[in-house]
């Protein structure tokens, strides 16, 4: 399924980076290995608790949105959206406006749009127009698509337009 796919890409990217990270200081590999590992445990149990349906798991889960790593973020993301937690909404634009991480965002961009609707456009608005995400513009128009409101139109027609967008 894509997206167990995807757990796994963003776990595995995501680690793979923080060893690299880990390898560019010789004395700290035994420390970065440790810490990689809490990471992945960590985005491990995110996704077990988005499987399981523990509502209970939704406040930790939230919190897990300012880890360090983009491992157990993008866990995170995914078991939020699992769970359906429509009241984190906020918390997942509030990470979306800070996030560093392109395949945790492209995990946000999806789990604000289903449990957001509408409400998604104005962080997709935001992301889009941003310069340094110019990359992450067809996800953005992909998710876009699926709000099911003509009030997305008006940032799908910029899409059309070009490639330097600013939308009023």
């Amino acid at each position: 399924d894509v997206t167990s796919q995807r757990d796994v890409a963003v776990g595995r990217d995501g680690a793979e980076r923080e060893l690299r990270q880990g390898r560019e200081r010789p004395e700290a590999q035994l420390e970065g290995q440790a810490s990689l590992e809490h990471a992945v445990l960590r985005g491990a149990a995110a996704r077990a608790v988005g499987r399981l349906g523990d509502a209970a798991g939704i406040a930790p889960l939230a919190e897990l949105l300012a880890d360090p790593s983009p491992v157990p973020r993008g866990a995170a993301v995914e078991a939020l959206l699992a769970l359906r937690a429509k009241d984190k909404s906020a918390d997942l634009a509030a990470r979306l406006a800070v996030e560093t991480d392109r395949a945790v965002r492209a995990s946000l961009y999806e789990a604000l749009v289903e449990l957001s609707g509408e409400a998604a456009i104005e962080p997709l608005r935001v992301s889009f127009e941003r310069p340094e995400r110019a990359i992450d513009r067809p996800w953005i128009a992909d998710v876009l698509g699926r709000v099911g409101s003509p009030k997305a139109l008006p940032l799908l027609r910029a899409a059309l337009s070009g490639p330097e967008v600013t939308i009023a």
